[in-house]
């Protein structure tokens, strides 16, 4: 989820849950690629709040290149804008 929010400050939550990537080595892992993706991007969502909940696909994805190139689309959109 982003939401445009009306301050200038920053908020990020990456929450990964345990039913859909079991061991913690990897789901601490994925929070941290998801979190240098979101660091790649920052300056395109200055004015959004960001909370990313990946599903069950999550382990399907293998590398950092993956998540990064499917959370850009995400980012840019926020320059589009969400109707």
């Amino acid at each position: 989820m982003i939401k445009p929010v009306d301050s200038k400050t920053n908020f990020f939550v990456a929450n990964i849950a345990k039913k859909s990537v079991k061991l913690s080595v990897d789901r601490n892992r994925y929070k941290r690629w998801i979190r240098a993706a979101y660091h790649n991007h920052k300056s395109s969502l200055t004015d959004y709040t960001v909370l990313i909940m990946p599903r069950r696909g999550m382990p399907a994805l293998k590398s950092f290149a993956e998540i990064d190139s499917n959370l850009s689309g995400l980012f840019e959109g926020t320059k589009r804008g969400f109707k």
